[in-house]
């Protein structure tokens, strides 16, 4: 093997980057991996919408919680489109009515779920709020154990033990707590 001596980087060299190195740039953003900041900005967006919403909710003596769900899915769509028309994420698949068929169910169920925690918002604090949510996880982790005959690893029943805990606690400091608001 012959020694040529020290590596020469040319500027053609450092333009042409691999696609290893793209891939890479790709699978992070704002140096954090893509999958972790993802997960940092639905943390944030949640937290900061149901404090919003029991804020809207509460403080101002607000009536009708279905019209803000409105205004928010509207919001959404707005935001997606404008999203997709500036080239910020890819093109959207075209509406079909086959597609809004079978997904038709689940966005009424989405939507109803979305609803009624509008409802609880406006009589039970957001700590409460929050356990609920947490102990769904529990409850769609054992249908699907004892309808769909499906196995978790002991990581995520650990997980959902904590989370159990976490409700009983959380259940448990709230003092004005009641099952009727």
């Amino acid at each position: 093997m012959l020694n040529r001596g020290p590596a020469r980087i040319g500027i053609a060299d450092v333009e042409q980057a691999s696609p290893e190195s793209e891939k890479r740039d790709a699978s992070h953003i704002m140096g954090l991996p893509a999958v972790l900041f993802a997960g940092i900005c639905y943390c944030l967006a949640s937290g900061s919408m149901v404090l919003l919403n029991k804020h809207a909710l509460a403080s101002f003596n607000f009536t009708a919680p279905n019209s803000l769900l409105f205004f928010q899915c509207a919001l959404t769509v707005v935001l997606v489109k404008s999203c997709e028309a500036l080239g910020l994420i890819k093109p959207l698949q075209p509406l079909k009515k086959d597609l809004v068929m079978v997904w038709f169910p689940v966005n009424i169920i989405f939507v109803s779920m979305i609803g009624s925690s509008f409802f609880a918002l406006q009589h039970v604090g957001v700590g409460m709020v929050t356990v609920w949510k947490n102990l769904s996880n529990f409850v769609t982790a054992m249908g699907d154990v004892f309808i769909f005959g499906k196995r978790y690893s002991l990581a995520v029943w650990g997980c959902l033990g904590l989370m159990m805990a976490s409700a009983v606690v959380g259940a448990s400091t709230d003092s004005r707590f009641s099952w009727t608001g």
